[in-house]
């Protein structure tokens, strides 16, 4: 789960609890006062903080989305249109871009308007970006999910998850891509 406050990334593989964990946390990464500010809400909003603990963790959490404290962020994995200096990347335009990587198991094909990707033998080439839910509903959209793509997660080089976009439609008039990034495609 990948959750943000103000402008700081909280990830956790454990969860709920692991995400209460370190907001929580002394030795977590991030400024003290994320943390003091964080408890403080939660003070105000009628919690005790030394009861945080004996809270249903899921609740907790929706507790802090629902008071805007906290908002819930999904990774995309692109690797076509909605890259940087190509016209769908304003939809990305309030998401935070994390480093490149690739995805193997993949091959790319181009009708020389828009890739599309198919489980193969390649490497997709992808920039990684961390998305509100409002921003991944307009990329579904986009990418006319679950007809013409779906979402799939899955786990790059650098062993993070995330969601990539698979084609579902017929590959056989379309070009393959054998570099598998787009940018260097023609």
């Amino acid at each position: 789960m990948i959750y943000r406050c103000e402008n700081y990334i909280y990830e956790s593989e454990n969860g709920y609890k692991g995400l209460i964990e370190k907001f929580k946390s002394s030795d977590f990464d991030t400024p003290k006062s994320i943390k003091e500010y964080m408890f403080n809400v939660l003070q105000r909003v009628g919690f005790e903080t030394d009861i945080v603990e004996d809270l249903n963790e899921e609740r907790f959490i929706k507790g802090l989305e629902e008071l805007k404290i906290i908002e819930r962020m999904y990774r995309v994995f692109v690797y076509g249109t909605l890259k940087k200096g190509y016209g769908n990347n304003r939809l990305l335009k309030n998401s935070f871009r994390e480093k490149d990587c690739y995805i193997d198991g993949y091959d790319m094909y181009s009708n020389n308007c828009f890739p599309m990707i198919i489980p193969g033998d390649g490497k997709i080439y992808c920039e990684t970006y961390l998305v509100n839910e409002h921003t991944l509903t307009k990329l579904d959209l986009l990418e006319g999910c679950p007809t013409h793509y779906r979402r799939e997660e899955v786990i790059a080089n650098n062993n993070i998850k995330g969601y990539i976009y698979i084609y579902n439609c017929d590959l056989s008039t379309q070009i393959k891509v054998k570099t598998g990034n787009w940018q260097r495609a023609y």
